[in-house]
């Protein structure tokens, strides 16, 4: 089995399960930071596909993510660089982009603001 839980494993998610009023906040929180998330996305040039999950997927039209996803790690700022080839319908047959999870707020605004200075120096 590839995720076997031990005793203090389940225990721990059964007591988080029946914290309905603390899930139902965290809910919360990660649907508002995805929504400013993709409004500043948005905001810096990027196409931010719509989302229920606790990630964005963007694509910048300078089509340099791998350069993006390079110039944030090198600041310790991590996203995933995701690429995909042999997708017929994309430019060149390669399909990638940046998918990036929902964090803190701390965590929104230094992604936000480390972003923009790569922007600057790749653009």
């Amino acid at each position: 089995d590839s995720y076997n839980c031990d005793t203090i494993s389940l225990a721990a998610a059964t007591a988080a399960i029946e914290d309905q009023e603390t899930m139902q906040r965290q809910v919360a929180t990660i649907r508002a930071t995805r929504q400013r998330l993709g409004v500043e996305l948005t905001r810096l040039g990027f196409e931010v596909i719509p989302s229920q999950a606790n990630f964005v997927w963007c694509n910048h039209p300078t089509g340099r993510h791998r350069e993006i996803y390079e110039g944030l790690k090198a600041n310790r700022v991590l996203v995933r660089y995701m690429r995909y080839p042999g997708v017929p319908w994309a430019s060149g047959g390669v399909f990638d982009g940046l998918r990036i999870t929902i964090g803190t707020d701390d965590e929104t605004n230094r992604l936000l603001e480390v972003l923009g200075e790569v922007l600057k120096m790749i653009v």
